[in-house]
């Protein structure tokens, strides 16, 4: 398991812009990318190899509506290119947590590796979904 802080993240309205035929980060992406990258080479990760269950805990930087969806994808990018997943696509479960207004604003992050896993079952509560993996007995 690993446990980590990462400045807020630009949302994922911010951070493609298109440029001669081809979709690019913007350069508010490119900082964060930095700024992450500083930041996770401060406290060394190692790779969480395969499946992993990933919770995200957001400290708001201002009271303004947001809705944190908007948010995964440059975080999992960050992850993916900074070698603490193997890629997005292994996170088979994800949590939110709006944790309320701290400024400047961070996320807390929990990875968990998830092994042998034969199904996942989507139980909703509240509007929230919550996803639990079904392990294999060995």
């Amino acid at each position: 398991m690993i446990e980590l802080t990462l400045p807020f993240p630009p949302s994922v309205n911010a951070i493609y812009r298109p440029s001669r035929g081809r979709i690019i980060h913007t350069q508010k992406a490119r900082d964060y990318k930095k700024l992450c990258a500083v930041s996770i080479k401060k406290n060394r990760k190692v790779l969480v190899p395969g499946n992993v269950s990933v919770i995200f805990n957001f400290y708001m930087p201002d009271r303004r509506k947001r809705d944190i969806n908007n948010y995964y994808k440059m975080i999992c990018d960050v992850l993916t290119e900074r070698n603490i997943i193997e890629d997005d696509a292994f996170i088979l479960q994800e949590i939110a947590t709006n944790c309320g207004v701290e400024k400047p604003g961070r996320v807390e992050i929990i990875i968990a590796a998830i092994e042998n896993v034969s199904a996942v079952i989507d139980i909703s509560y509240d509007n929230n979904v919550i996803l639990f993996p079904i392990l294999k007995k060995k």
